[in-house]
Formats: structure tokens, sequence, C-alpha cells
């Protein structure tokens, strides 16, 4: 038995193996925190295996991480990321330097949070969910609208600052909902009287995905989200499932 450094369902962990019939094999694992080990040595090992080792443990079995591929089934079964998902990240990444270019503040909620925050994308994405400040909406219509974007209102009469934003064949790839900040707290107008949105500023983070800077949602709170829509009556979709399990959190909380 020998064992190395790893990520299980993005976690640090240490992993155990055995050599059996000439095969390497996963034989366990247990997780660990990154603090425990103090030496230069150690922080470099775990740099160096974190790289090179993760796997996804689901249903007792143990299934390999594959850069730019995703889980499908639960059986381990895989998909190519779609060209479609490719172009929304590529999107989020136009909306996160024209942001920082002209000083705006924003943040990005949602999947995509998630994938950005753990550095890769692990699933597709169908939109990209975008919360910049009421007092920039304007600007931010302009600049879709610019770039041969279609804009139109957003579903729900009850909130009317938010708006869609569509491809040039119609198709929806932003839901925004513009927020309002007042003294730290994050508005949201409901039936014109704006209310609190749930969401907290404090806890916006900086990650760096593929050389860009974004602002996202803490993503514990993107499942607090999904949550709070299963108790309004909807149900979890497969990608939040995975989303639950890729943050190592059961969806059991309701």
């Amino acid at each position: 038995m020998f064992w190395s450094f790893g990520l299980v369902n993005n976690r640090l962990a240490e992993i155990f193996f055995n050599r059996k019939g000439g095969k390497v094999r996963i034989s366990s694992h247990c997780y660990v925190k990154r603090e425990e080990y103090k030496t230069k040595r150690e922080q470099r090992q775990i740099d160096q295996d974190t790289q090179k080792i993760k796997v996804r443990y689901r249903n007792k079995k143990y299934t390999r991480v594959i850069p730019g591929r995703v889980d499908k089934e639960p059986n381990g079964l895989m998909e190519e990321i779609s060209e479609y998902t490719k172009k929304l990240f590529a999107l989020a990444q136009e909306i996160a330097e024209a942001a920082a270019e002209q000083q705006k503040d924003y943040f990005i909620g949602g999947g995509l949070a998630i994938d950005l925050s753990v550095g890769r994308i692990t699933r597709n994405h169908h939109d990209i969910d975008f919360h910049p400040m009421l007092e920039d909406a304007g600007w931010w219509l302009a600049w879709f609208k610019q770039r041969g974007y279609r804009v139109g209102k957003g579903d729900d009469p009850n909130f009317p600052e938010t708006f869609k934003v569509k491809d040039r064949r119609g198709k929806e790839i932003l839901d925004v909902w513009p927020f309002k900040l007042v003294n730290g707290k994050l508005l949201i107008n409901y039936k014109g009287e704006y209310v609190d949105a749930g969401r907290h500023w404090q806890e916006v983070r900086l990650v760096v995905y593929d050389g860009t800077t974004f602002k996202v949602e803490n993503p514990q709170r993107v499942l607090d989200q999904k949550l709070r829509h299963v108790r309004q009556g909807q149900k979890l979709r497969p990608s939040d499932l995975h989303d639950f399990e890729l943050l190592g959190r059961e969806p059991n909380e309701i």
C-alpha cells in the first residue's frame, strides 16, 4: 500500500492505493486540512499531487476527474463540455474585464460562480446569473446591445428591474438581477419596494480563472439559494445535485 495527496470531490485528502495484478487502484481516502502540514516540503508535495490526482467518490466508487470533461451520470460516464458552455465562460470573462476597466461592481452567481471558485468547468451551463449594481444597469444594457445581444424584461413582473439577455438566435444567455447596495446590504426591487435580496456583498469573492479576475458569489450561498427554491416548491435538478456534491455538502437541509 502507498499513498499520495490529492483532491477527492474537490477536497484535500490523503489517498491510499493498492497494487494488484499489475494495476494500481484506490483503496480508500481520508480528508485532511492543509494547515495540518507545517513543512515547506509537505506544502510543495500538496501542490504537486493535487495538480495530478483529482478523483470523484460516488456510490463507493472512485472516478478520475479529467480536465475539460464532466460526469454525466452517477456511473461515471463522461460527456464533453459543450461549445455553448465554453462560450458562456468566454462571455463571463468579457464581462469581468469590462467591469474591471470601467470600475463597475458586480458579481456572478449560480453554477458558474461555483465552477469559477473551484477553478475548472465541472459541468455544462445554460446561462449566466449576473448581478450588477442598480446604478450601472443602464450602462450594462448599452454594453450588451453594442455587442449585438438582444435585451428584454425579466420573466417575473414582481421584479421590474430584472432583464434577460439573448444571443442573435434568441437563446437566453444571461439572467440579470441588478441590486441596490445600501450600507453593505443588497436590495432588490420587489413590487416597487426595495427589500433585502438575501445576498451578502461582504461575502463576494475575487477568484482568478484562466487569467481573468472575477467577482463571484460565495458558493455556499449559491447552494443556500437552491434550497430556498426547493422550499418554494421547485425540485433540485441533476445540475444542482452535482453542485452540492462538488462542494461536499448534502442537499438535505430542507
